[in-house]
């Protein structure tokens, strides 16, 4: 804390105190959710946007919750037994509100930067257990019904599928939680899927990630979201298999960091992190887990502020054939070494003739890989890539008939060897 000091009547006078690293402005306002949702409850803070707002849940058998609207009115939830979400973008309210304009209840908290009254929603008091529970879309009249969360806490340990609960995915009739900032998870130990659980809410940045051991597709589920960290916890581990499609795609992430001691039975992480441009550091997990990762395709994609890998030896099968289409293109910033066990299909690395990609060293270390994908099988077409560099990737290939690699613009373009690619069967397109 800083003491905050202004120059009143010829005199420094405290005025007050500075908070900092102390969370987003709602936070330092509204009070702890954690103190209004006992066991088995959910609370929020929702702002008054003046349009009716909807929310769903389904318990372990049809039966009915409390909803408390937080200005002096409360309701019955009918809720459904829980079916598996394939179809949420599709489901209506099971009960909905429009708050007053004004305040007329006086329980409403004035956020200044809203413009508006923020409310304290609960639901308690369910007949069964809450399994599912999203923000859902009123009626088919609106095309965009934005949603009013600011904060949510889910004081659940029940809860099988978080998917689409703050969006309606990819709907073209969208429901998105634009003001959403942050959501708690008490326990997600029962979560088998959480995809677009919070698609397009771009004010979103702050949410506790607890393990999820089940989760089988984790798809969209944190698109153009502003979260900075991501914490790759305990990832699926059963006999199938689990994707990370577009989790972070065109969001605000700087890091992220691997507790997950293997991939588990993760087997498609493309598009994952691509086009976080502020993502500088990154540090996978540190084992291949049961090795079923074949697409990786533009994974990091336009990260061009990246300066640190980790654990990429670990990224991709080496047992199946794996694609690794435009996974580093464009790190811009990132200096080092990329060194790759994964049978491969297909990799690519590149730059521009404007801004050459940053990589000096490139190992693809996998004798097996087939490079079955299309031409150019492997493209490090404008990387910083030396003469040196250049020759020993070229003695990393397998030997293979008629498959070709493109160095096009390298820094060492003009003066490697082209003999060590050309006499394995290679074509060098320079």
């Amino acid at each position: 804390m800083n003491i905050l000091k202004a120059y009143i009547n010829g005199n420094w006078q405290k005025v007050g105190i500075a908070k900092f690293n102390s969370g987003s402005i709602y936070e330092q306002m509204l009070p702890n959710l954690a103190n209004y949702a006992g066991s088995g409850e959910i609370a929020m803070w929702v702002a008054n946007l003046k349009r009716p707002l909807g929310f769903a849940i389904q318990l372990t058998s049809s039966g009915t919750a409390t909803i408390d609207w937080g200005d002096n009115s409360s309701e019955t939830i009918t809720a459904s037994a829980y079916t598996t979400q394939f179809s949420a973008n599709s489901l209506t309210a099971q009960v909905n509100h429009t708050y007053g304009d004004g305040n007329p209840s006086g329980q409403g908290i004035w956020i200044d930067e809203l413009a508006t009254f923020v409310y304290l929603v609960r639901i308690y008091n369910a007949s069964s257990a809450i399994k599912y529970f999203k923000c859902a879309r009123v009626t088919t009249q609106y095309n965009d019904q934005n949603n009013g969360v600011i904060e949510a806490y889910l004081n659940l340990t029940t809860l099988v599928d978080i998917s689409q609960m703050f969006s309606n995915g990819v709907a073209v009739s969208k429901l998105r939680c634009k003001l959403l900032h942050k959501v708690r998870l008490v326990n997600a130990d029962n979560v088998v899927y959480s995809d677009y659980f919070a698609y397009e809410c771009i004010e979103f940045e702050n949410f506790n990630f607890p393990a999820m051991p089940l989760a089988t597709s984790r798809t969209y589920a944190l698109f153009q979201t502003q979260l900075r960290y991501d914490n790759i916890n305990n990832l699926y581990v059963g006999a199938g298999t689990s994707s990370m499609l577009q989790r972070f795609t065109n969001g605000g992430l700087m890091r992220v960091y691997a507790n997950a001691s293997d991939w588990g039975s993760i087997s498609n992480t493309s598009y994952c992190y691509s086009s976080n441009f502020m993502l500088n550091t990154v540090q996978l997990p540190l084992g291949i887990g049961n090795d079923k990762n074949t697409n990786c395709d533009y994974m990091f994609a336009n990260c061009y502020n990246i300066i640190s890998f980790s654990g990429l030896e670990y990224l991709g099968s080496r047992t199946l054939n794996c694609s690794m289409n435009g996974t580093f293109d464009g790190l811009e910033s990132y200096t080092g070494a990329l060194v790759i066990n994964a049978k491969l299909t297909k990799f690519t690395c590149k730059g521009s003739s404007s801004y050459l990609n940053g990589v000096t060293s490139i190992r693809l270390l996998n004798a097996n890989s087939p490079f079955s994908g299309t031409s150019s099988q492997v493209d490090v077409s404008y990387c910083n890539l030396s003469a040196s560099a250049l020759n020993q990737l070229f003695t990393d290939l397998p030997t293979l008939s008629g498959k070709t690699i493109k160095i096009t613009g390298c820094t060492g373009a003009g003066t490697c060897d082209q003999t060590i690619a050309t006499n394995k069967g290679w074509i060098v397109s320079n």
